[in-house]
């Protein structure tokens, strides 16, 4: 096939994402990745499913290295590509917006984050409905920006929500219903 084919770079992409996803071997994933996405954008331009794919996974590298710097215009790259090619619906596309409203609230820069957040919510109510599981992720990160604000009421309104989502879905005594609650506790 040959390296510049599309086919050899979803595989070092796919090599990449195992090496830090199985191995958290980030630095053997990072050059991986780089040019898998290099290599698709090339071949397949850069609003191909597989090169968003890709470049989701690169954010998500910088963001668990803590090399925010990176991440970000990484993210905003791949949300743009995003909306060119994918459903506001589709799971990657709100993948997006929700990481980059987790990397403004990793940032603490709270004004930010909070319309990434509630928009992956509005999206994921959309697509899913308004009690399905996914949508208690948003909730949790909405209510850690009440909480920084010292809005207790609207945090702990909104991890109740969580908690009877996550309970419904996957009952009281699971890891998920368990951190929820704990974060209910810690509201005031």
């Amino acid at each position: 096939l040959g390296r510049d084919h599309p086919q050899a770079a979803y595989g070092r992409a796919r090599l990449g994402s195992f090496f830090m996803n199985h191995l958290d071997d980030l630095e053997r994933a990072e050059p991986l990745l780089v040019e898998g996405i290099a290599t698709t954008e090339r071949t397949l331009g850069s609003s191909h499913p597989a090169a968003v794919t890709m470049t989701n996974s690169l954010a998500v590298l910088y963001t668990r290295r803590g090399d925010y710097g990176k991440a970000l215009p990484v993210l905003q790259k791949g949300l743009a590509s995003a909306e060119q090619s994918l459903d506001e619906r589709d799971p990657l596309f709100i993948q997006f917006v929700n990481n980059i409203g987790d990397l403004h609230r990793r940032l603490d820069e709270f004004d930010k984050a909070e319309p990434y957040f509630t928009r992956a919510l509005t999206l994921l109510e959309q697509a899913y409905g308004p009690d399905h599981l996914r949508v208690a992720t948003p909730l949790v990160n909405l209510s850690v920006l009440a909480r920084e604000r010292r809005e207790y009421a609207r945090a702990f309104e909104l991890l109740n929500r969580a908690f009877t989502i996550r309970t419904k879905a996957l009952g009281e005594s699971s890891r998920p219903s368990a951190e929820t609650l704990v974060l209910m506790a810690n509201v005031h």
